[in-house]
């Protein structure tokens, strides 16, 4: 969608939004031969190993009781 582009809600035309002009590779992929499209892994397993990162990271963040660059503590974010 961020290549093929999206309807633009505040044009009265239609016109769409792009936000990309091509796919690029996945940087840990050792094949630059390959297209962006083909590099990139979007599957379920990947969106919950994601999901699973995601959440062990923020609950690492919760009970560390630091405090970001921003001044705020990390169990405020």
């Amino acid at each position: 969608m961020l290549v093929q582009g999206v309807p633009n809600a505040k044009s009265p035309s239609g016109a769409k939004l792009y936000f990309l002009r091509r796919v690029p590779h996945d940087p840990f992929l050792n094949n630059p031969a390959g297209s962006g499209e083909t590099t990139w892994a979007c599957g379920a397993s990947t969106a919950r190993r994601m999901r699973r990162a995601r959440e062990r990271i923020l609950r690492r963040l919760l009970t560390n009781g630091g405090t970001g660059l921003n001044g705020v503590l990390y169990k405020e974010w």
